[in-house]
């Protein structure tokens, strides 16, 4: 407990200098040109920190809900193919690094038909994945369609694993009975 009590202290000390202190910086120079009638470096100083906290809300913003480029960047890593351009992100979760080291990504990903058989079969040629064709009738993959209501999006087709236990990684894509639907997951531990 008192490891977690440390930890939490000196986070706290990293967010109050990397963002308080220059915060404060400079709100207090805009505030010093202000009073010395330099309104035009007044007005510098303000934007400046106007753009040092866009900056950071972003950038926070983006580690709780990644961006659905992030999820077509972890596609395309993953198959080597350009994301299509029917492609829609419909869910997706991603996790940073901990403290462990653990990385995760699972997506929902709906094409149309042509884009989801082009895949398909893509991944039926390409060697580096191994086809598991799927004998159970429903397979619930990650969080991502837990909530489905649509009970035909869960039976699963085949799923493409590639691993590599050497690194840690471990990787696979199932596609879903509608023809539309597929899901990635990659785990780094």
């Amino acid at each position: 407990m008192g490891e977690a009590l440390v930890l939490i202290l000196v986070l706290a000390i990293l967010f109050v200098v990397i963002l308080g202190v220059p915060t404060i910086l400079l709100w207090r120079l805009g505030q010093w040109f202000h009073r010395r009638n330099h309104e035009w470096a007044a007005r510098i100083s303000h934007a400046f920190l106007l753009c040092f906290s866009l900056f950071w809300i972003i950038g926070i913003y983006s580690i709780y809900f990644p961006f659905d480029s992030e999820f077509e960047q972890e596609f395309e890593n993953l198959t080597g193919l350009p994301f299509p351009a029917s492609g829609e992100i419909v869910e997706g979760e991603e996790s940073r690094l901990d403290l462990g080291g653990d990385y995760f990504v699972d997506a929902r990903v709906k094409f149309d038909a042509s884009d989801y058989q082009r895949l398909l079969h893509r991944l039926h040629a390409d060697p580096t994945f191994q086809a598991n064709v799927s004998s159970q009738d429903t397979i619930v993959v990650g969080n991502a369609l837990s909530a489905s209501p649509d009970r035909s999006a869960l039976i699963t087709l085949c799923t493409f694993s590639k691993n590599d236990k050497s690194e840690g990684e471990y990787q696979s894509i199932s596609f879903f009975a509608d023809h539309r639907t597929i899901t990635f997951h990659r785990r780094q531990e």
